[in-house]
């Protein structure tokens, strides 16, 4: 089919068709299916494309990752009260009184111990008890791999 002669502001049905056509031949696969789906549709209709498009509304990243990042700390907040409630356990109340859960990331526990002594009391002499007791009664969906103590500075006095 050759271009019509006559183009004018609007186009007419001839030329609509002869666009539509010259454009589907240019496409390939799943494409030109869509593109001879929609055509035929709008034959149908008289010439006149009443199909309504679906307005994807979706929700700005800036609001989803906020979402996001609250569930994740108050899950991460969660968690460490409940690992803050074990080493209290694991270790009892004098030892827990001196020293502090700070972190637990990629399954390594760090505790601040507010006395050298006792920071080398714990990695001497308990660590592998302590560590056992905790992995026993561990809640975290991170496993417990290992118990880092560092020197703390105890807060308020």
């Amino acid at each position: 089919m050759e271009m019509p002669k006559k183009i004018r502001d609007e186009p007419d049905p001839e030329w609509r068709r002869w666009f539509v056509e010259t454009t589907i031949r240019r496409l390939d696969g799943a494409r030109r299916k869509t593109a001879e789906r929609i055509s035929a549709e709008i034959e149908k209709d008289g010439g006149r494309e009443t199909r309504v498009r679906k307005k994807a509304n979706p929700e700005p990243i800036s609001t989803w990752l906020t979402k996001e990042v609250r569930k994740f700390n108050k899950n991460r907040i969660a968690d460490i009260q409940i690992i803050r409630t074990l080493w209290k356990d694991s270790v009892g109340a004098e030892v827990a009184g001196e020293s502090k859960v700070v972190s637990f990331s990629r399954g390594i526990l760090t505790i601040d111990v507010f006395s050298s002594a006792l920071i080398q009391e714990l990695r001497q002499f308990h660590y592998e008890s302590v560590v056992k007791d905790l992995r026993d009664n561990w809640q975290a969906a991170t496993p417990l791999l290992r118990i880092k103590f560092q020197p703390g500075k105890r807060h308020g006095g």
